[in-house]
């Protein structure tokens, strides 16, 4: 039975079909957001709290300030979110120079 109004089993996506909501999201930081939700299991409010040095080079750092448990917890990086990071990090690095 599908998930209605907080009842029944929420569907679990196959990974062909991951990869393609992944593909059709927005460009911008609404697509880096849905990727970080994707691909770490966190909760909306952990992903939006984060910040670029919260990102290391193979996890997520998740404060305790942030989290349900109130502990800190690291989220190893996904090979396709941590391409997805690199490229949109450097663009902003890139930007900043550019403006300074």
């Amino acid at each position: 039975m599908p998930k209605d109004q907080r009842f029944g089993q929420a569907a679990i996506l196959s990974s062909e079909q991951l990869q393609e909501l992944c593909n059709s999201f927005p460009v911008g930081q609404h697509k880096y957001i849905s990727l970080v939700l994707a691909f770490s299991g966190a909760r909306v409010s952990e992903v939006l709290a984060l910040q670029w040095r919260d990102i290391k080079e193979d996890y997520i750092l998740f404060k305790s300030i942030n989290t349900k448990t109130k502990q800190s917890r690291e989220i190893v990086l996904h090979p396709t979110l941590k391409k997805h990071l690199k490229r949109e990090k450097r663009k902003i690095l890139v930007s900043i120079s550019i403006t300074k």
